[in-house]
C-alpha cells in the first residue's frame, strides 16, 4: 500500500470512528433489528408468493431485493420484490435492466446469484439480507459519512468498508450491524 492510500485510509477512519462515537444504544439497537425486520419482510414475500412461485427461497428473495434496490427507498423496493414474486410486471422502462436480473434471480437457477447480484452495493446489500454478518452495505447514506462529496467510486467503498470492518469489534457489533446503526443514525430515523 502506498503512502498516499495509507493517508487514505487513516482519514476514512478517522471519520467513520469520530462519527461511530455518536451512535447511541438506540442507534445500535435499532440497527441490529433492521436485519430482523428485513428478514421478517422478505419471509413474508416467500409465504405470500408460493401459489404462484413454488420455489422461492431467502436467498432469491434477498438477491430480488438487492438488485432493485439501487436509488430506492426500502418500502418502494419491497413492493417491487411482492409483485415481481408474483409474477406481476410493474413499470419496464423505468426498472428494465434491473427488473431482468431480478426475475431471473426469483424464477430461475440460471445464472447463479452470484452472478445477478451484483455491484458495489448489490453484492453486499444481498449477502448481508442472507445473513452474513460480515458484509458491509455502502449505500449513498454511508459513503457521505467519509466522502461529503456522495462519490461512490470502488476505491472509496473499500477504505469504508475496511474502516467498518476493523473498527466494529470495538463498538460490540459485526460489521454489518454497525453499518446499518450507522445508516439508521444518519438517516436520521
Amino acid at each position: 500500500m502506498t503512502e498516499l492510500k495509507r493517508m487514505q485510509q487513516r482519514e476514512v477512519d478517522r471519520r467513520i470512528n469520530a462519527f461511530c462515537q455518536t451512535l447511541t444504544v438506540g442507534d445500535r439497537v435499532e440497527g441490529i433489528k433492521w436485519w430482523d425486520r428485513a428478514y421478517d419482510v422478505m419471509e413474508g414475500i416467500i409465504d405470500s408468493s408460493r401459489l404462484v412461485n413454488p420455489y422461492p427461497t431467502l436467498e432469491k428473495v434477498a438477491a430480488a431485493t438487492a438488485i432493485l434496490s439501487p436509488l430506492q427507498p426500502w418500502d418502494r423496493n419491497v413492493r417491487m420484490v411482492e409483485e415481481l414474486a408474483k409474477d406481476k410486471w410493474l413499470d419496464p422502462l423505468t426498472f428494465y435492466k434491473w427488473w431482468n436480473k431480478a426475475q431471473l434471480a426469483l424464477w430461475t437457477d440460471d445464472p447463479p446469484l452470484n452472478e445477478l447480484a451484483t455491484g458495489i452495493k448489490v453484492n453486499p446489500f444481498w449477502r448481508a439480507l442472507c445473513g452474513e454478518r460480515d458484509a458491509v452495505v455502502v449505500d449513498r447514506w454511508i459513503l457521505r459519512i467519509a466522502y461529503p462529496d456522495d462519490r461512490g467510486y470502488p476505491a472509496r467503498v473499500r477504505r469504508i468498508t475496511n474502516s467498518i470492518r476493523r473498527l466494529a469489534p470495538g463498538f460490540g457489533l459485526s460489521p454489518r450491524d454497525l453499518q446499518s446503526a450507522m445508516w439508521v443514525k444518519v438517516r436520521g430515523r
